[in-house]
């Protein structure tokens, strides 16, 4: 049956028809609204087999764009049985062949979401190794690597600065980028009427495609996008310094190792032999034995902590992180830089921090922000305080809270949570280069202490052996 707006024979009204036939398969053409989306639950409810298309970005956010559309999420777990993402890619001998990536019950809602799915990365991986698309079409429909990320936005803010809407700018970006299939299908997305948030999010990672999202939806775009270009662009900055500084100690701990080696191989034979024992050397001869049990064990205790850990939530990992000696004050500035300055985005746009948690939390993005909303709506449903939420994410600045205790003027709420996201931020970055700044003479200790006992592992030997001479 063919969809007439004239005839008065819309997507609902059709699937009403359909359900008096009492079909075994239901074919709905497109899921484009909540009407439709609500009329295709009803029609699953009532047990019958229901097959159609909506627009998402992978197999895993289907669900989501169903909950967008206003379906309940308990009647989606009831019946959504299986979602199939698919692509039509060019292959290498031109023909075109689909590809996709499916989930089943529970993986639908219940597992992480990414930009493409981490099953989709592997479909797309497998496409590639098996030569059946060429490397133009897999950069494509690959996420981009972080620096292209950050070198991205960076140009992206410096022309936002300079005046150009958001818009001129990716067109511009097209036109002076080697590299520009993404950018030309960005456009391609744009053109068609979709928001920059929704265009831009298969290939950015999912932090700063909730950050764009969420700025997007409640505060200033071009604003937000400045600053996380120029905060991705310093962090890149600050971990290409890491690297720089540990390349030359990492170099020498390999060298260490190698002559440890070979000292163990051909030197301390020849040093045994000197002697008329026949074994002389510091150790007895099940040491390595021990060695390695001991590495084993550490290993097996090591890997069953870490199964334990994956599976806390994501806010207790950030309790146990920002606890970790040197490492934690930092990831704790970072964290209160990200947080206050979400919040003041937020409450510039009119709304209560209450109502703005339920809309975040219900997106199941199963991001951090994510989870820092749904347990602030628990705690308020269950009857606690804003202050009782600081207390029990311990890591979180009380600073903020008091702020937010100081008054209901929003301006002023707005204008200290900036100048505190700022001061956070700054904290941040110094607390980094504090970091840097230890990591040369941590590493040369390391190295230090590494040479000392080859050394050992040489003269012990020998001072045995020229005892032995002695006597």
């Amino acid at each position: 049956m063919q969809v007439n707006q004239h005839a008065s024979m819309t997507y609902l009204d059709l699937i009403k028809v359909a359900l008096r036939h009492h079909p075994d398969i239901l074919l709905i053409g497109e899921i484009r609204d909540s009407q439709t989306a609500q009329a295709t639950i009803q029609a699953a409810l009532s047990g019958h087999l229901v097959f159609s298309t909506i627009h998402a970005n992978s197999a895993s956010t289907v669900g989501n764009r169903l909950l967008e559309l206003g379906v309940d999420k308990t009647l989606l777990k009831d019946v959504l049985k299986v979602t199939i993402y698919q692509r039509l890619l060019q292959q290498v001998n031109g023909s075109l062949a689909a590809i996709a990536d499916w989930k089943e019950d529970w993986q639908i809602l219940d597992q992480p979401t990414s930009d493409f799915g981490s099953s989709w990365k592997e479909v797309l991986d497998g496409a590639f190794k098996s030569k059946r698309i060429s490397s133009k079409v897999y950069e494509e429909y690959k996420k981009l690597p972080r620096r292209q990320q950050v070198e991205f936005l960076s140009l992206l803010g410096q022309l936002i600065q300079s005046g150009y809407s958001i818009n001129q700018a990716t067109n511009f970006i097209q036109q002076i980028s080697r590299e520009s299939s993404w950018v030309k299908n960005l456009n391609l997305e744009l053109a068609k009427g979709k928001n920059f948030a929704f265009a831009i999010k298969p290939y950015l990672n999912n932090s700063l495609n909730f950050q764009i999202g969420m700025a997007d939806r409640y505060g200033n775009l071009e604003k937000i996008l400045l600053q996380l270009a120029d905060f991705s662009e310093k962090c890149l900055k600050q971990e290409n310094k890491i690297k720089q500084i540990l390349r030359y100690p990492l170099v020498l701990v390999f060298l260490l190792i190698g002559i440890a080696v070979a000292v163990k191989i051909f030197l301390l034979p020849i040093l045994s032999s000197w002697s008329n024992q026949q074994r002389v050397d510091f150790v007895d001869e099940y040491f390595w034995f021990k060695v390695l049990g001991v590495v084993l064990m550490t290993l097996l205790f090591l890997f069953y902590r870490w199964q334990s850990f994956k599976k806390m939530s994501k806010l207790k990992q950030l309790a146990f992180y920002t606890k970790i000696p040197l490492f934690g004050k930092t990831l704790n500035h970072l964290i209160n830089y990200q947080f206050s300055l979400q919040l003041s985005m937020l409450t510039a746009s009119g709304l209560q921090i209450s109502q703005i948690a339920k809309d975040i939390s219900k997106n199941n993005s199963h991001s951090v922000e994510s989870d820092f909303a749904e347990k602030l709506v628990e705690m308020l449903e269950d009857g606690h305080s804003f202050s009782d939420y600081f207390h029990e994410l311990s890591f979180l600045d009380p600073t903020i809270n008091i702020y937010f205790q100081q008054g209901a003027n929003k301006e002023l709420l707005n204008r200290n949570l900036k100048i505190y996201s700022k001061i956070s931020y700054e904290k941040f970055l110094t607390s980094v280069d504090r970091l840097i700044s230890l990591i040369h003479p941590l590493s040369f200790a390391i190295v230090g202490i590494g040479i000392v006992l080859l050394y050992l592992s040489m003269l012990m030997p020998m001072y045995q052996t020229l005892g032995g001479l002695n006597q």
